[in-house]
């Protein structure tokens, strides 16, 4: 098949560094064209709505290039392309990688967006099980929204049954307002915070926070962790949880980073972020992490059965070919 994913034209692909849609839609060209697919990747910056104006003529011209290459599907990956669709002659999906999109408290101002895909009857494949209700709510054929679990290339990430760091967390992403790092820093004395400086109520000076970790890094260092805590609340289905569980790390998360998990297995623990006290979630996450330290094979053989890119990507590849055979 011929299959062109778009990126949201932010960062380069593959990303130079941070950028978790760039590695979504770079490890996807990678499996699909060891599968002997076809696959253009366009990555042009249009800009968000209020930009589209200004730019008509640049996506008119890249969508024409997109229709002169004679694509089977097209996929989508940014909220702001959605009016874009209707422009393709191939049947097409869009995604939403929006953290905050199936949370009304979160994304007001936002819900114009949803109500553009409910509009081109394009399919969404949607990074979260919890967003299926959500896009119909907004409109979307229930026929036409499909829980994408999108994966990673479970083998880049290195694997130890001795972490160096047992008796530590680590909190992995950008240090931002949403993901509540200030807020564990202050209350959370076994916990390592690495990632790029951003903005909200954290102590860079502290000795808890190692800074930003290289792509290299987090896929040689992760494995030294003995478990990951991820509790704020502009999640959908964060990529670092299917990372640390590659590298056998178990999981301490909250509701809205818990997309397509499997709750019942002890190495991950799943927190009401709003009425957990502080040494309850302490609590949580040293017995998560005394748990986890001793099922780490059990912890990786999960990761590479259900988000490994070799498993999810023949799903992807299933699902296209529903579309196409007119399935759906």
């Amino acid at each position: 098949m011929k299959i062109c994913l778009v990126g949201p034209g932010i960062h380069p692909i593959p990303p130079s560094g941070w950028g978790a849609v760039e590695l979504i839609i770079w490890d996807y060209a990678v499996e699909l064209r060891r599968r002997g697919h076809e696959v253009l990747i366009l990555n042009e910056k249009f800009g968000d709505r209020e930009d589209h104006e200004r730019n008509k003529d640049l996506i008119y011209r890249k969508m024409a290039e997109i229709n002169e290459w004679g694509p089977d599907f097209v996929h989508f990956n940014y909220d702001h392309q959605a009016d874009m669709a209707q422009l393709i002659d191939a049947p097409t999906a869009i995604s939403s990688h929006y953290g905050s999109q199936a949370d009304p408290e979160h994304r007001k101002g936002y819900e114009w967006i949803f109500y553009k895909f409910a509009k081109n009857h394009s399919h969404v494949f949607t990074a979260s099980n919890r967003n299926i209700k959500h896009f119909v709510g907004f409109g979307v054929k229930p026929e036409l929204v499909w829980n994408w679990i999108y994966g990673i290339t479970c083998d880049e990430f290195r694997f130890t049954n001795s972490p160096s760091k047992k008796f530590r967390s680590v909190c992995l992403g950008r240090i931002v307002e949403y993901k509540q790092q200030g807020n564990l820093q202050k209350y959370c004395k076994t916990i390592d915070f690495i990632g790029p400086q951003g903005y909200g109520n954290f102590d860079y000076n502290d000795s808890s926070y190692l800074g930003p970790w290289t792509q290299e890094q987090v896929k040689d260092q992760l494995t030294e962790y003995g478990n990951l805590v991820l509790v704020g609340y502009g999640e959908d289905a964060p990529r670092v949880t299917m990372e640390a569980l590659s590298a056998g790390l178990g999981l301490v998360v909250s509701e809205e980073a818990s997309a397509n998990l499997d709750r019942s297995l002890p190495f991950i623990d799943v927190i009401d972020r709003k009425s957990i006290t502080e040494t309850e979630l302490n609590e949580v996450i040293n017995r998560n992490r005394e748990i986890s330290v001793t099922m780490r094979e059990d912890i990786r053989d999960y990761a590479y059965k259900t988000f490994d890119i070799k498993n999810c990507c023949q799903k992807y590849l299933d699902k296209i070919s529903e579309i196409l055979e007119g399935k759906i």
